[in-house]
């Protein structure tokens, strides 16, 4: 659980001068801006969002700390107090300097009270007595501790480091500096102690122990390498404002620096002089799970005050920003560590399985994952739980079953084709061009480059994939004629049923080369400037007035259908989209091929009639719903807790409740979110159920 107290992930600039005053290489050095965090910059939010959240969760009225006298994790918890209606009572150890009041000015501006202590080491008791005194006056005072350094508040760091892992995955060291212990030790725990190295401030006595304490308390029993560092301010209560000697231990060639607490003060001792970094690989990751936060949500449904109206609102016109890193969309083989283990997306191009594929992903998620697949909003699967390391073993069973044509290129295949297609409606089969367009990717070299979110749509004619957001796309206009779609507008290009895969590859192509031209960081065709008129210049073909696309629907099918050839395709909906390993085994045993749709629906075709009924009844006793009514046709939900560490709740759970309940209002899809972020969110009109602190927000 946390209050969101800023926004992230937070950037990773290279520091090119930097690393050549080193002796490093210009690409070697990164820092991670942990100074553009909100409420003024540094390390102490990621601690406060963690230690704040539990305070509210408590019915805390006052929020009470200790630090120097210019302490900045005093400083910040007055501005989270501030920002959530809070008190803060801040007592500080020391003399304040007169032509010097700092964070004593802020503080005083923020509204907080600041007890001065002459004598640090009279801090801890003063801190008792000021708590006391609040219970006294019928308050409710929580304690935070020094810098923010406890279990709960290292937590954030488990976040940072995270969020390492996805933009520098091949760091090799992490170097941060080391007052309190908190920020090392959350490092430590999501990222390894062979990974981080610390430069000992001087705040508190015994940093090796005290980071040692909180990383095995967070799940991690490795002990860290040690700190290196001065300690003559220790007395003060407040870290030297001086970079500490050079480290013991070599930097890496290729190492990430976290941004320090504090900023030297004489420039002329920075930067220290650190010897040249030796070659070599990247060490591994920590094998430690990185903890969740314990406990229930907290939070219910339906709201104790509902809203005076149910209100809706749309992302799709969202605008987009320049991406300041590549994309680091999960695969198979690149997967990405969440709360609950590392997690895998298997790319199932037009949603379409083989029996005996379906069967060889139960088996993957049942012996190294959790025993579920979650489909996505693609039509794809993910597998997640996995333990390190895995990901070589799912690879070569995924490669076994036909689902790893590529490994270079296992990210890219995001291809979404109609439901139903080649079977009941639309103007054609579009289940060739997903075949030939699979082909075509894994066959370009270059097109691995694609980013990991690019998507290709195949919407046969009945207009139910064109508007789901693809960055190329297919539709048919007559059995002969089709239109290629950019950011899934009609671009006017023309093509024949039988080259249209063609015109799309060529597509997808200048997409890469307007990308380059344009600087080469955009994850999707609409980020680039003017993106669908300059990618559809670079391409040759008949041209024709544009047409208008289909809005994407609210739902897909559901139930029975009667396909051209007499037989019956069956669709059902998987609430929440979660599939069990039995599921899938029993679904595999129906037919011998089945579609995943972007509704999180599963289609059984070429069922006989007098088969139907039966399979119909033994999905349904699964939980599979073929009730085009039920409200789980509306309902979606991001991961939330215990898989997602970001999330503020178990949003799965409480959305079966509000479904069993009958909570669900009736004209709306609703959505539910962990946190800010909505992943999963459908595209269109939802209603938003995000998780806050003290509840969920709707709207």
């Amino acid at each position: 659980m946390t209050v969101p107290l800023s926004h992230w992930p937070t950037p990773l600039d290279r520091a090119p001068r930097l690393s050549a005053a080193l002796g490093l290489r210009p690409g070697d050095l990164s820092v991670k801006r942990d100074d553009l965090i909100d409420l003024g910059g540094g390390n102490k939010v990621r601690k406060l969002e963690h230690l704040v959240a539990e305070a509210v969760r408590d019915g805390a009225t006052v929020l009470v700390t200790q630090g120097g006298m210019q302490s900045n994790h005093a400083r910040m918890t007055a501005a989270a107090a501030a920002r959530l209606g809070l008190r803060a009572v801040l007592v500080l150890g020391g003399t304040p300097a007169r032509d010097r009041p700092g964070n004593l000015v802020l503080e005083g501006a923020l509204g907080a009270r600041v007890v001065v202590v002459a004598d640090p080491a009279d801090v801890d008791a003063r801190v008792a007595e000021v708590a006391g005194d609040l219970r006294a006056a019928g308050e409710v005072p929580a304690v935070l501790p020094l810098g923010g350094s406890s279990v709960t508040g290292a937590r954030g760091y488990l976040a940072c480091a995270a969020e390492l892992q996805q933009q520098a995955p091949d760091a090799r060291h992490v170097v941060v500096a080391v007052g309190s212990g908190g920020t090392m030790a959350g490092l430590v725990a999501g990222l390894g102690a062979d990974r981080v190295l610390g430069v000992d401030t001087g705040a508190v006595p015994d940093p090796v122990e005290r980071v040692t304490a909180l990383a095995a308390a967070l799940g991690c029993p490795e002990a860290p390498l040690g700190c290196a560092g001065t300690r003559s301010a220790a007395a003060t209560g407040h870290p030297p404002r001086q970079p500490g000697p050079r480290c013991g231990r070599r930097p890496a060639r290729r190492g990430c620096c976290s941004t320090p607490c504090t900023r030297p003060r004489r420039w002329r001792d920075w930067p220290p002089r650190w010897p040249t970094a030796r070659s070599g690989r990247a060490s591994r990751p920590c094998s430690c799970t990185p903890a969740a936060c314990p406990g229930s949500s907290g939070t219910r449904w339906p709201p104790s005050s509902p809203p005076r109206s149910w209100s809706r609102r749309s992302l799709a016109g969202a605008m987009t920003t320049a991406r300041p890193r590549a994309d680091a969309c999960p695969g198979a083989l690149q997967t990405h560590s969440a709360a609950d283990g590392e997690l895998a997306r298997v790319r199932v191009p037009g949603g379409l399985l083989t029996a005996a594929q379906l069967r060889a992903l139960a088996a993957a998620a049942r012996d190294l994952g959790d025993g579920a697949l979650e489909m996505t909003s693609r039509g794809n699967l993910q597998l997640r739980g996995l333990a390190s390391g895995a990901a070589r073993e799912l690879g070569d069973r995924l490669a076994a079953a036909g689902l790893l044509p590529s490994e270079t290129h296992e990210r890219v295949r995001n291809v979404l084709a109609s439901a139903l297609t080649g079977r009941a409606g639309g103007l054609l089969d579009a289940r060739p061009w997903t075949t030939a367009l699979d082909a075509g990717l894994c066959a370009d070299p270059a097109l691995a480059a694609l980013p990991g979110r690019y998507l290709a749509t195949l919407d046969d004619g009945r207009g139910d994939v064109s508007g789901l957001g693809g960055d190329v796309g297919l539709l048919a206009l007559s059995p002969s004629s089709v239109a290629l779609l950019l950011a899934g507008e009609d671009s006017g290009l023309r093509a024949a049923s039988a080259g249209a895969v063609d015109l799309l590859l060529a597509a997808t192509r200048a997409f890469l080369a307007e990308r380059d031209a344009q600087g080469g960081t955009a994850w999707r065709l609409a980020e680039l400037d003017d993106g669908v008129a300059r990618v559809a210049a670079r391409l040759d073909g008949p041209r024709s007035a544009p047409v208008a696309v289909p809005a994407a629907p609210a739902a897909g099918p559901v139930g029975a259908e009667t396909q051209a050839d007499g037989r019956t395709a069956l669709t059902g909906v998987v609430p929440l989209g979660r599939i069990a390993a039995g599921q899938a085994d029993l679904l595999g045993s129906l037919t011998g091929e089945v579609q995943l749709t972007p509704w999180r629906s599963v289609m059984v075709p070429d069922l006989a009639e007098d088969r139907v009924d039966d399979a119909a009844v033994d999905l349904h006793r699964t939980g599979i719903v073929f009730d085009a009514a039920s409200p789980w046709v509306r309902v979606t939900a991001c991961a939330g807790r215990p898989g997602c560490a970001r999330s503020l709740a178990d949003v799965r759970a409480d959305a079966a409740a509000a479904v069993a309940s009958g909570a669900v209002p009736e004209d709306s899809r609703v959505h539910w979110a962990g946190c800010e972020r909505r992943c999963g969110r459908p595209r269109g009109d939802v209603l938003d159920v995000v998780a806050t602190p003290v509840g969920y927000r709707v709207g």
